[in-house]
């Protein structure tokens, strides 16, 4: 050790003893306890850093004591070294909640599935459920849980609020649609008016039919109901053609009534002047939306006063020409035959003012009026003809079924080769049954007729879901609110129970009332039903 090193060892061994011997009154201070080195996640791979390497260049000599200025500057430097950790921590902390918030960017495209449930498109957005929430409940919408399924729809509006694109995938698929009907129809021919014969059961109406066609129908009814819509082709003396729907009169065939009514152009509403006015079939003749004719049944027997039927008919709206409207008012009696002719006439004239035409030109239009499985022929279905012209060999489509059409029959059995507009004809050849009502398109060949069958049964699935979705939804909502009051029900009886067991309550809580049983059960049959009712 050299001269000058031992000396500055004996001055500083002096100063210390001066110092100890000046303060020996004062409180000794205690050393401070150093604060735990904090590290961040990344200081960690960090080799540790030495404060004080002066001591390795000492080599094995005893280590120093640090001057009062030195311990200040180690202070200094710890403190600002905690503080620069410290603000690392409030960095990450912050970086974390910007994160854990971080919405989707603006412009990104999304694509939605037909169904999706509120936690799946949450994470599909990239957002939190609450935040999720908080939106659907801004643009009014209360499906605010997280299994609840909305639609793609719903979905879309919700992910715009994001400002982000959705995207539903095209589920239009091919489809075949009614051509325009023309602005100019006078350069088109007259067609034979199509005229439905309403009335209450056993008011006539199938007398009525027999006696304009001149054949037996009555005689094959069951029980005096017809059973099905039939559609019928009349021929009259005047070379004029009717083309007769024949609707059921009894009230549990008000549907198959309503379809027959769309079809037509006409309604003959059949009242029995010795019964009166019925109001279903008033109404069905009103829903239909066409000109009306009124025809007074059994005007032949002893003591009727069809005038009566006339005034009952004005609380309905419906106002004859004998008492200044313009609705044809015709006794007739459907058994005898008096008055049909004159009623025939009615409809020929009604249907030179309404002017009827239709193109012969196009591919056929129509409308399936009845359908059924027969012995040795197959599918059969009676469709009326509305526009163009229908030959055998075409493609038709009705609803989710198709036909080659392999022959057409009129109503009296008689093969045809081909049915213009208001022709009503059975056709044979279809592939499925189709429904009375639905629209008859003919396609331009086979494989346009099955991707368009195709592509509305799929349509019909996706429906067939959403209406599922909707049930369920209505479900679980149900059996959110029941948990929600099970679990009020609970917090209040503890409440209850602390109130007595403290001496706030005389007398001990009686536990709520089990729920019904509907609350969990009828809520799913609820469900069902709802769902059968929409499919």
């Amino acid at each position: 050790m050299s001269k000058l090193m031992q000396a500055f060892i004996k001055k500083t061994q002096v100063d210390r003893g001066s110092k100890g011997a000046e303060g020996s009154s004062m409180p000794q201070r205690l050393p401070e306890r150093r604060r735990p080195e904090v590290r961040t996640g990344k200081q960690k791979d960090q080799p540790k850093r030495k404060e004080v390497e002066h001591g390795k260049r000492a080599g094995k000599a005893a280590p120093m004591r640090a001057s009062p200025s030195a311990k200040q500057s180690s202070r200094g430097h710890g403190a600002l070294r905690r503080s620069v950790l410290d603000k690392d921590e409030d960095h990450d902390e912050a970086k974390n909640r910007r994160k854990r918030f971080t919405l989707p960017k603006k412009g990104l495209e999304v694509t939605l599935p037909l169904t999706i449930t509120v936690d799946g498109l949450a994470k599909l957005l990239g957002v939190q459920n609450s935040h999720l929430m908080r939106k659907m409940a801004n643009i009014g919408m209360d499906k605010l849980a997280n299994d609840y399924l909305l639609t793609n729809e719903e979905a879309a509006e919700i992910a715009l609020e994001y400002e982000v694109v959705p995207i539903i995938p095209d589920s239009t698929g091919p489809e075949l649609y009614p051509r325009k009907i023309p602005e100019d129809m006078s350069v088109h021919p007259l067609r034979p008016p199509v005229v439905t014969i309403m009335g209450h059961v056993d008011h006539g109406k199938t007398t009525l039919l027999d006696t304009l066609r001149n054949s037996s129908i009555t005689a094959g009814e069951a029980g005096g109901i017809t059973q099905h819509i039939g559609a019928f082709s009349v021929q009259l003396k005047s070379g004029q053609a009717i083309t007769f729907l024949d609707t059921p009169g009894h009230a549990a065939f008000s549907a198959m009534r309503a379809r027959g009514a769309n079809a037509t152009d006409i309604v003959v509403l059949v009242v029995a002047a010795d019964d009166g006015v019925m109001p279903q079939a008033i109404q069905h003749a009103l829903d239909a939306d066409v000109p009306i004719l009124v025809s007074s049944n059994k005007c032949d027997k002893h003591g009727v006063d069809p005038s009566r039927i006339k005034d009952e008919l004005l609380k309905y709206g419906i106002q004859t020409e004998d008492l200044g409207g313009d609705i044809q008012a015709v006794e007739i009696s459907a058994l005898k035959g008096t008055g049909v002719e004159e009623l025939s006439e009615s409809i020929v004239t009604l249907a030179e003012i309404l002017d009827l035409r239709a193109e012969v030109d196009i591919p056929a239009q129509g409308t399936v009026i009845e359908s059924q499985i027969e012995r040795g022929r197959g599918n059969v279905a009676s469709v009326l003809i509305k526009r163009g012209t229908l030959k055998v060999g075409d493609i038709i489509v009705a609803g989710t079924a198709w036909c080659k059409v392999r022959s057409m029959a009129d109503d009296r059995g008689n093969s045809v080769k081909e049915a213009g507009p208001a022709s009503a004809v059975e056709i044979m050849g279809w592939k499925e049954i189709p429904k009375a009502g639905d629209m008859v398109l003919q396609a331009e060949n086979e494989g346009q007729a099955k991707s368009v069958v195709d592509s509305r049964v799929e349509k019909r699935k996706n429906k067939d879901k959403l209406a599922a979705v909707a049930a369920m939804n209505v479900q679980r909502r149900e059996t959110h609110e029941r948990d929600v009051n099970e679990r009020f029900d609970e917090r209040a009886l503890r409440k209850a129970v602390w109130e007595y067991h403290n001496g706030l309550r005389d007398s001990y809580p009686e536990p709520p009332a089990p729920k019904a049983a509907h609350s969990k059960d009828g809520g799913k049959a609820a469900a069902d039903a709802a769902a059968g009712t929409q499919l």
